[in-house]
């Protein structure tokens, strides 16, 4: 345990600390660097911090401290006469950027767009400035296809029949068809014509918050090169996927604490595939797949829903003529 400690303790100083091969030999100050990690750091702990407080009602005093500290953040790079574009403040923009979406997630302060619940709209548009700044943003943010062969190619074919297993699993085995609010929410407005472009939509809006904007921004600039990398990947992947899991729990597919387990796991794995391709193509595809899955398993627990339904009306009907055909009077011929 004393080296445990010993080695956060390294890499806490180390992100607090000048060091030139942080910044890839550009010279910075110690309160760049500490602005950097303030950024990065704030972000990981309002990620924990709202997967802890997701359900509860003083998540709006979290966005409120999420708010200053994305003030905090905008004032260090004012300080240090660095512009936002600028490719030396990308580990500083992105999660600065990350960390304003994240505290304005429950605040309702921003105007309602059509589709909100299918595509984080404001997401987007934070992604797409911050884009616009350079082809480093872009990287940063997996604008890029990535690794697309060898081995993650093979695990990503691995994970496609895994996640297909474990889902039909869980719907049909574990839970019943019980899915949860969902399956009322999606079973009315879902149909076969609609899968595929439902499944696509849902896959790109959720993917821009947790592996483009809050992955992207835990791991962006020095994040990926400094010399505790490894370990602060571990901390960010964990942080992400844990707020990724927490969404789930209460209303999404699959859901409880054995839905949050499985999409914690997952989430884990998307983690690593987007850090190992250093793309989003195989994720994106990844959660389409497990999207078409899942709403394929809601369109075919409401088909059986009906039948059952439909047959336990006609049983009904039954009953209710039987008295009637006793009462009739005998046919003579």
């Amino acid at each position: 345990s004393c080296q445990c400690f010993d080695n956060f303790e390294a890499m806490t100083s180390q992100l607090l600390t000048t060091n030139e091969d942080w910044m890839g030999g550009v010279s910075s100050s110690s309160i760049g660097d500490a602005g950097v990690s303030v950024s990065q750091l704030g972000l990981a702990a309002g990620l924990l911090a709202y997967s802890l407080q997701i359900h509860f009602k003083t998540i709006g005093a979290l966005s409120y401290a999420l708010f200053a500290c994305f003030f905090v953040a905008c004032a260090d790079m004012v300080c240090q006469q660095r512009l936002p574009w600028e490719a030396e403040a990308i580990a500083q923009s992105i999660p600065t950027v990350a960390l304003l979406q994240l505290s304005l997630h429950r605040l309702d302060v921003l105007p309602e767009i059509p589709l909100s619940d299918m595509v984080p709209w404001w997401s987007f548009l934070m992604i797409l400035i911050l884009a616009a700044c350079g082809g480093e943003y872009r990287d940063a943010l997996g604008f890029s296809a990535g690794i697309i062969d060898g081995d993650p190619l093979m695990w990503f074919w691995i994970c496609v029949v895994v996640s297909t297993l474990v889902l039909v699993a869980w719907s049909r085995l574990w839970v019943k068809g019980k899915h949860g609010s969902i399956q009322k929410e999606l079973a009315d407005i879902l149909t076969p014509k609609l899968l595929i472009v439902a499944a696509a939509a849902n896959a790109f809006g959720e993917e821009l918050d947790a592996r483009v904007l809050h992955l992207g921004g835990l791991l962006a600039g020095s994040a990926s090169s400094f010399p505790y990398r490894y370990e602060w990947f571990v901390l960010a992947n964990t942080c992400h996927a844990t707020f990724f899991a927490m969404q789930h729990v209460a209303a999404g597919f699959p859901s409880g604490i054995s839905g949050g387990l499985m999409v914690f796991s997952w989430a884990i794995f998307l983690g690593i595939l987007r850090w190992w391709t250093g793309g989003m193509l195989l994720v994106l595809v990844l959660h389409f797949q497990a999207d078409v899955v899942i709403f394929a398993l809601i369109l075919y627990e409401k088909k059986a829903r009906i039948q059952r339904r439909n047959g336990r009306c006609r049983a009904k009907a039954l009953v209710e003529q039987e008295p009637l055909l006793q009462t009739e009077p005998p046919y003579n011929d």
